[in-house]
């Protein structure tokens, strides 16, 4: 066999396994959603990764995954106030989650903010996890 081959057959090998990783990883994520569906997690603990305008990436720990939250999916409990800040090296975003109830806590979202949150199954295709913001952690 010529290297070009070689090259070719090693890529192609490389392409089908990263191709049934990411059929792998989707399949563990629906039967988490499917789980979730009927058994949905209450307060756990998530860490925001990252800040946007009207969304924002958070990590579950013990799920151990993360998933984009958009501010629209809380509007009836929750208003924004989305705050940006731009450094000499760098542009920071901080969100601001004031309830509509009394009795419930406001939320800053910022990065590395720890949130309360519900994990829940998405209720529109595709099939995924989504998380609901409760409140700020509680140690």
């Amino acid at each position: 066999l010529l290297q070009t081959e070689i090259h070719a057959i090693a890529n192609h090998c490389n392409d089908k396994k990263m191709a049934s990783k990411k059929a792998q990883d989707r399949s563990d994520r629906v039967f988490l959603a499917l789980f979730l569906k009927r058994k949905p997690l209450k307060g756990q603990m998530g860490v925001v990764l990252s800040v946007g305008q009207k969304t924002f990436t958070v990590f579950v720990p013990s799920l151990g995954l993360s998933t984009i939250v958009f501010l629209d999916e809380h509007k009836d409990h929750y208003t924004f106030k989305s705050l940006s800040s731009s450094g000499a090296t760098e542009r920071s975003n901080r969100i601001i989650m004031e309830p509509k109830k009394k009795s419930d806590i406001k939320v800053t979202i910022d990065v590395f903010a720890k949130v309360s949150v519900k994990c829940i199954c998405k209720e529109t295709p595709p099939i995924d996890v989504k998380l609901m913001i409760e409140g700020p952690w509680r140690d």
